[in-house]
């Protein structure tokens, strides 16, 4: 069970980091109240292993309603990452009624004493386990919708921040999407396992525990995420909306080519896009021209998203070294990282983007 306290503490600390941020602040607090969540459904589990609760009896069902917190609270924190607003509006609230109805229908059952708890819970008639079971079919449905619900968000995310990052497989995209699909497993494991339990079917293996490893899992993906690619945790949400804003404004043709003309000369000469984790903030200060400016630059003036136009030069840069002698005996991959791509996936799908043919093709012919 040490695997599952560890991972409690986990969750804390990581609550701790979400709420230090000071960008997204709306969206990474309800990321730091569900990962606190967590936390304490792993604890609980690890105490309930023990048999704490039959020890202590009156502490029975006081966190059990915490689990129809945790697809809400994942599926705004979701919500305002993409989203401009400051404030949580007051219909967002209303994904807690489950939460406070669950509380409510169990209310009766706190004023029992210890020994009715325990018979109630292990009866499988009465008021209590009709609420009982219903509560967990409920919880699996919201956890299986909420979680398509959520991917799909992250997806319309990553086109947005598409246009400020030169490699989306490097960011945290990947990690939300990967960390939501682990909890649709989870839940769906956790589903099967109170189907199995309704109908009494009896498995070899403890499904429940699986779903509770798989939320530590999930608290370590995001943990190490967070770490390795802070940068969509910190990201400020007018990065994706200020360069719309900006495009509305008239730009003098003159100054644009003149901005045009540097950007050009950059990037010929000190070749910025061979750094693979290139950002449109990264190339605005190194250029000196501001990120607005040069987004709105990329936009108007070579039809491309800031993605766009970095990988073009990649591209470019890779079909130069194959065309190199002493680059003969090296695989192409070997040349696609020294041209700043940073995934085998990645560079294929852009290769075959910008030259109509596969990699494998463009050298064979």
């Amino acid at each position: 069970m040490i695997i599952f306290y560890v991972g409690a503490v986990q969750g804390v600390i990581l609550t701790i980091f979400l709420w230090s941020l000071k960008h997204n602040k709306i969206s990474n607090r309800i990321l730091g109240l569900l990962t606190s969540c967590w936390g304490i459904l792993l604890f609980t589990f690890g105490i309930q292993f023990e048999g704490f609760f039959l020890n202590y009896p009156h502490f029975l069902k006081t966190i059990s309603h915490i689990p129809l917190l945790f697809f809400p609270l994942l599926y705004l924190s979701a919500k305002y990452l993409i989203t401009r607003k400051d404030k949580i509006q007051w219909i967002d609230y209303l994904h807690f009624l489950p939460f406070i109805i669950s509380i409510l229908l169990w209310i009766n059952f706190y004023k029992l004493s210890g020994d009715e708890k325990i018979e109630l819970l292990g009866s499988r008639v009465g008021y209590f386990h009709v609420i009982n079971y219903s509560g967990d079919i409920f919880l699996a449905l919201q956890g299986i919708i909420y979680s398509i619900v959520v991917l799909y968000i992250v997806k319309r995310y990553s086109k947005e921040v598409k246009n400020h990052i030169s490699n989306t497989d490097k960011v945290l995209i990947r990690g939300i999407e990967r960390g939501t699909t682990l909890l649709l497993i989870s839940w769906i494991t956790g589903s099967v396992a109170v189907a199995l339990e309704l109908f009494k079917v009896e498995v070899s293996v403890d499904l429940f525990f699986i779903v509770y490893l798989l939320i530590v899992i999930v608290i370590y993906w995001i943990s190490y995420q967070a770490i390795k690619s802070p940068e969509i945790f910190k990201l400020d949400r007018r990065e994706l909306y200020d360069g719309d804003q900006e495009k509305e404004e008239e730009e003098e043709d003159a100054a644009l080519e003149k901005l045009n003309e540097q950007l050009i000369t950059y990037i010929q000469t000190e070749k910025p896009y061979l750094e693979q984790d290139l950002s449109l903030q990264d190339l605005s200060d190194m250029i000196g021209i501001s990120r607005h400016h040069l987004s709105i630059l990329i936009n108007k003036k070579h039809r491309k998203n800031f993605y766009e136009f970095i990988n073009n030069y990649r591209v470019e840069e890779v079909k130069r070294l194959l065309g190199l002698p002493e680059n003969k005996n090296y695989k192409i991959m070997s040349l696609a990282y020294d041209a700043g791509f940073n995934s085998k996936a990645s560079f294929h799908r852009v290769f075959k983007q910008f030259t109509n043919m596969t990699p494998s093709e463009y050298i064979s012919g």
